[in-house]
């Protein structure tokens, strides 16, 4: 009966397998803890444990084997994250920028005008005197 059990399992987990590719990463994160979880041999019954062992060993070689991807796909989601980060300061830096030159533009404007209207009142005042 374990024979059979084990026989039935392996071609049901080597279909789990296979399906385990078409499943984004992180679903198929979870799928491969849960049979982890299903098939490591202290979870068993003591006369399954020798049996499921190389049931649960194909499972964590998949495991090890999307890892490394795993590892990559967080990488560079930390490195988008990152560069998202510095193109965010990158933008703030080029707002703060031309407020700041929109406000010594209109400073300079302000002072042109004083300054004008400055010369036509001592313009006025030379008209005056004469």
């Amino acid at each position: 009966e374990n024979q059979r059990w084990i026989a039935a399992r392996l071609e049901r987990l080597q279909q789990e397998l296979q399906d385990l590719d078409r499943l984004s990463p992180g679903v198929k994160k979870i799928q491969l803890r849960k049979l982890q979880l299903e098939l490591h041999p202290d979870k068993q019954p003591v006369g399954l444990r020798d049996k499921v062992q190389s049931l649960f060993l194909m499972v964590q070689s998949r495991w090890e084997a999307n890892e490394v991807a795993w590892q990559h796909e967080k990488r560079a989601k930390e490195r988008q994250m990152h560069e998202r980060e510095q193109e965010t300061q990158r933008q703030k830096a080029e707002r703060e920028r031309n407020l700041q030159e929109e406000l010594r533009r209109k400073q300079a404007m302000a002072e042109e005008e004083e300054e004008q209207e400055r010369w036509r009142r001592e313009e006025k005042e030379e008209q005056n005197r004469r």
